[in-house]
């Protein structure tokens, strides 16, 4: 698993920043041990952590709107106003992929595919503001250009 091979140092390469979809989202709570330990590590080694804007206020981690859609799920020109919920441990991020891309510009230099196959989709509420798509997990899985590593995998068994 990516965390003892983070904290043991036999990863492989520097991860720089991951970025978290969908339940995955759920891990950033405070008390919850998969994201303290993720927290930790991510203080010690620098590393980004940043949840899916709409995911995080589809599941009361965030408050506010989408950054880059307007509530009719239009994309936007400037960013709207979101923030991290005062239950999300210290030092996580909200945002899409252009916050994203600004917080690892020139920082990642291997690329790894976001998201995990099989699994279903949220089923709660959907936001206001919800981006048209943005929840395909076909689009995500298929996307090669996001520079973050994912860990649903790891999360999707730990977190049933």
């Amino acid at each position: 698993m990516i965390i003892p091979q983070l904290e043991a140092g036999s990863h492989g390469v520097e991860v720089v920043g991951i970025f978290f979809f969908d339940d995955n989202t759920m891990v950033l709570q405070k008390g919850n041990p998969i994201g303290e330990r993720l927290a930790r590590l991510a203080k010690e080694k620098g590393i980004l952590l940043m949840m899916c804007d709409s995911c995080a206020l589809e599941r009361g981690l965030a408050v506010g709107e989408p950054r880059w859609c307007t509530p009719d799920g239009e994309g936007r020109k400037e960013p709207g106003e979101c923030r991290v919920a005062e239950h999300v441990l210290e030092g996580v991020q909200v945002g899409c992929f252009p916050d994203l891309y600004a917080a690892l510009a020139g920082r990642a230099d291997q690329v790894h595919p976001v998201g995990g196959l099989g699994r279903g989709r949220w089923k709660g509420p959907k936001t206001p503001g919800r981006c048209r798509g943005s929840s395909s997990r076909t689009r995500r899985t298929n996307r090669t250009a996001a520079p973050a590593v994912a860990l649903d995998a790891y999360f999707e068994e730990r977190t049933k």
